[in-house]
């Protein structure tokens, strides 16, 4: 998912260019921003599990590739692929479930 407004998400699938999108830094500050271009390919992918500060698991997908870059605490900038366990990330955890990249108040569990 990627976040296009306050409360609305979308499938990385569904964004074009021209797509607006939210952009947040590590401080939690955020602005719209517009997508330039969208480039889908096949590449090998990491699987991030993570436990957030108030106990959520989560578990975040990205590109295995060492210019994929994640933040850490302060807006350290950590490539993924240098990654250990117990390394700690910066990360936002949604308040509710979300169908059709709307919020619903569900009970979810994915396995």
């Amino acid at each position: 998912y990627l976040v296009s407004s306050v409360s609305q998400t979308n499938y990385l699938s569904e964004l074009s260019s021209g797509h607006k999108v939210l952009g947040v830094n590590c401080d939690g500050k955020a602005r719209e921003i517009v997508v330039g271009r969208m480039k889908i390919e096949v590449r090998p992918l990491l699987s991030i599990d993570a436990v957030s500060q108030s106990g959520i698991p989560v578990n975040v997908i990205v590109q295995d590739d060492w210019h994929v870059r994640v933040l850490g605490p302060g807006g350290k900038v950590l490539n993924v692929t240098e990654l250990k366990p117990g390394d700690k990330l910066l990360g936002h955890t949604a308040p509710s479930g979300r169908h059709v990249g709307l919020p619903v108040k569900e009970s979810c569990l994915e396995k």
